[in-house]
């Protein structure tokens, strides 16, 4: 028998059958030595919209917050994407890191 993550309760209340945690939080049970990669493609506004999201700047016209470890992720890839298109990016560095 499958068991719910949800169950009703009293007057038709629903609550949580048990704790839920954040899925980035399964991190911290995965040994240290697991090695991970990924492949992606995108286009230009894609990763713009990206990197407005997952990149900290002061020059940014909307502050972003992003988790240390996307962040990372994020500044390698605006390194590759400025070396491949530097007018795009130097655009998108003028416009207040907002996408189109």
């Amino acid at each position: 028998m499958a068991v719910s993550r949800r169950q009703r309760v009293g007057s038709g209340e629903v609550s949580a059958a048990r704790p839920v945690a954040a899925r980035e939080v399964a991190r911290t049970v995965l040994p240290v030595g697991i090695y991970s990669s990924m492949y992606a493609t995108c286009n230009a506004r894609a990763l713009m919209n990206f990197l407005s999201l997952r990149r900290r700047s002061e020059a940014s016209t909307f502050p972003s917050f992003p988790q240390q470890e996307i962040e990372m992720v994020a500044e390698l890839m605006e390194a590759e994407w400025a070396r491949l298109m530097p007018l795009t990016h130097a655009a998108f560095e003028r416009n207040g890191r907002v996408c189109p």
